[in-house]
């Protein structure tokens, strides 16, 4: 019988490096499933936010925390969780990172600290184009619902500094709710240039106007805000934006961009448009009249 092999130190060293790096990986996975799990109910009333049995007291950093110390350092071990994704140059923090939050609802949000659609950072070309990021997440839609859904399902939908829970700057994608697809198609007049909404959705009277092109890739959506407010860092902190996906009448993809602003009546919260459980939507969509 051949003798049995000593362990080497080299062994013991390897598998230190190995039980280190599974630690760092539970650690990362545990702290990152109880944060994620509390901005999962963060539009929730304060009374009703227990997470595993514990109440929590929710900051409006808890965003920015969650990809600053959770996901960046988690995706230096390739596993980026709770987002699923985490892009930046070599060396440089601009970047994006992707979290779900939900079945349904992803959150493309900057690494880079940027507080809100009132940062003039938005307007940098040096920045990556979040709105194209944000648009990208259609896939996963796909994958949450099972089923491929059509661009004029989709939206993204970015609050103003007045209607929303969280100080860094987030694009939400989802479903649209069907009464803005109705509104929208009800419009014949919407155009390249901005023009108010006959109808009222999600309680205002959007603004909107038409973007042509399959994607976002080459469209700033914050350079279509007209100028007087993109120079004012104040109007801007009032403005929601609203990007649902479709079809002009020839049947050429584009953009519906729609735009609304905080005031007496409203808190400038285009979320409000969006449906994070549209698969009963889109079932009830395929059922027969009678059934429905």
């Amino acid at each position: 019988m051949a003798p049995r092999r000593g362990v080497d130190i080299a062994d013991w060293t390897k598998l230190g490096r190995v039980n280190i790096t599974m630690r760092k990986k539970a650690l990362a996975f545990l702290l990152a499933t109880i944060v994620s799990a509390g901005l999962a109910v963060a539009s929730l009333p304060a009374r009703s936010r227990p997470v595993l049995g514990v109440e929590l007291s929710l900051s409006r950093n808890d965003l920015w925390r969650v990809v600053h110390r959770v996901c960046i350092p988690a995706s230096q071990i390739s596993l980026p969780f709770p987002c699923t994704k985490v892009v930046q140059q070599d060396g440089d923090a601009a970047g994006y990172a992707i979290l779900p939050v939900g079945a349904g609802h992803i959150l493309t949000v900057p690494t880079q600290r940027i507080t809100g659609i009132e940062s003039r950072e938005v307007f940098s070309p040096e920045q990556p184009n979040y709105w194209q990021a944000a648009w990208e997440q259609r896939a996963r839609l796909d994958d949450d619902f099972s089923r491929k859904l059509d661009r004029s399902d989709v939206a993204l939908a970015l609050n103003s500094a007045y209607g929303r829970s969280q100080d860094q700057l987030h694009i939400h994608t989802a479903c649209v709710k069907s009464e803005v697809k109705a509104a929208l198609a009800a419009d014949r007049a919407i155009g390249p240039r901005w023009s108010r909404l006959p109808t009222s959705i999600g309680g205002s009277f959007y603004s909107v106007r038409w973007a042509p092109g399959d994607d976002l890739s080459a469209l700033n959506v914050f350079d279509m805000l007209p100028l007087d407010l993109r120079r004012s860092p104040a109007a801007m902190a009032r403005q929601t934006l609203v990007v649902v996906g479709g079809w002009d009448s020839n049947h050429a993809p584009g953009f519906y961009i729609l735009n609304d602003q905080a005031g007496v009546q409203a808190n400038g919260h285009g979320e409000g448009l969006l449906d994070f459980d549209c698969a009963r939507e889109l079932e009830r969509a395929q059922e027969p009249a009678d059934q429905r």
